[in-house]
């Protein structure tokens, strides 16, 4: 599975690529929002984005509706902070994951499956 880490925290980054890619999947690590979605767009589209809600360079909402607009990307929010995931899961349904932090490699593993699990997104 092709998947896309954006979190500008190197040491939060690193274990969840490392996590991920223990589990053999292909992933992409990115420090800032822009760097990602230049990425996005030069190098076609991953099965998910894994991602901060609170970037340096980005809102979390404004770089989720930015990666939502994309044909079938699904967006895992990463963040220790309370966000209204039902209001964001209506908007998006099936597109819209989110995991507290701090998690561990297990919830991780949980929240990207149950992510990838829902009904494929239009």
């Amino acid at each position: 599975m092709k998947l896309v880490v954006i979190e500008d925290q190197p040491v939060i980054r690193a274990l969840v690529a490392e996590i991920l890619r223990s589990d053999g999947h292909e992933v992409e690590e990115f420090s800032s929002g822009q760097d990602g979605l230049g990425y996005l767009g030069a190098n076609g589209l991953p099965d998910a984005v894994l991602l901060d809600w609170l970037l340096p360079d980005l809102e979390g909402e404004e770089l989720l509706a930015k990666l939502i607009a994309l044909p079938s990307v699904r967006c895992l929010i990463i963040s220790g902070y309370p966000l209204d995931l039902q209001t964001l899961r209506q908007t998006w349904p099936g597109r819209v994951g989110f995991l507290a932090k701090p998690f561990s490699p297990q919830m991780l593993r949980d929240a990207l499956h149950q992510l990838l699990s829902t009904t494929e997104p239009v």
